[in-house]
């Protein structure tokens, strides 16, 4: 289970195997390739299993790029406060040179499982060789268990983090480089336990959807939401035409 990302490429209608990616270091159990991001010529792979000399479990997401057809590891990324168990890079999320890395079972002071999200950034001259960690992002109002960062999605200059934990939420932050700021948390307005709300989040300039796999008995919901100006509101509840509930 050390893992591995496959690379495929696009001719008209046809898709044609490209690269399969490892980690240089990689080991058994490290679970390399259980998320993954793409954007141009970079692709971001986590490896939530990654052990290190500080804990099992602490997890750790990588950096590849494309040249031609050929495909480097450029960086590892590791959270300078990760700690066993943590599972940094069980989600990750990628735009231009800034990556959002989710450890959604990173403690905090008081709280077990409360959840962390990371965001890095490149530097250099293409391809970016250099990734800094910028800021740890953390829910105001955290609790333990809610797994924050359990979803991310980055678009621009907004970044979307997903508890799942309770009846779940998302947290909205806006920003570059260093500095970001929470802006909105979206909940659903039918919102109840189990429904693993934010299990699943995508995000399109100020179009955000929110996936809700226990919702609707069970069968599953989306909400969708939009933003005017710095506020989002719910505009729409999608299930399947299939759908009882």
């Amino acid at each position: 289970a050390q893992g591995s990302a496959y690379v495929f490429v696009r001719s008209g209608t046809g898709w044609t195997f490209q690269a399969k990616l490892v980690a240089t270091d990689g080991a058994v159990s490290d679970l390399f390739g259980s998320a993954v991001a793409l954007d141009g010529d970079t692709a971001l792979i986590g490896a939530p299993g990654r052990d290190s000399t500080f804990g099992d479990d602490r997890g750790a997401a990588y950096v590849f790029t494309r040249s031609g057809i050929s495909w480097t590891q450029r960086a590892k990324l590791t959270a300078a406060e990760g700690a066993a168990n943590d599972a940094f890079g069980a989600k990750v999320a990628l735009r231009g040179d800034t990556a959002l890395i989710g450890a959604p079972f990173s403690d905090s002071t008081a709280n077990g499982d409360q959840g962390a999200a990371y965001i890095f950034t490149g530097s250099g001259a293409a391809p970016n060789t250099t990734w800094t960690q910028r800021l740890r992002l953390t829910a105001s109002d955290g609790a333990a268990n809610d797994r924050f960062g359990d979803a991310v999605a980055l678009d621009a200059t907004t970044a979307l983090i997903g508890k799942t934990g309770g009846i779940g939420a998302a947290y909205v932050f806006t920003g570059s480089g260093a500095t970001w700021a929470f802006q909105q948390k979206l909940t659903a307005s039918d919102g109840a336990a189990f429904d693993f709300f934010n299990g699943a989040v995508a995000l399109s300039g100020d179009t955000a959807a929110l996936g809700a796999p226990g919702a609707n008995s069970a069968r599953g919901a989306l909400y969708v939401f939009n933003r005017v100006g710095a506020m989002w509101t719910q505009q729409a509840y999608i299930k399947a035409s299939n759908s009882e509930g």
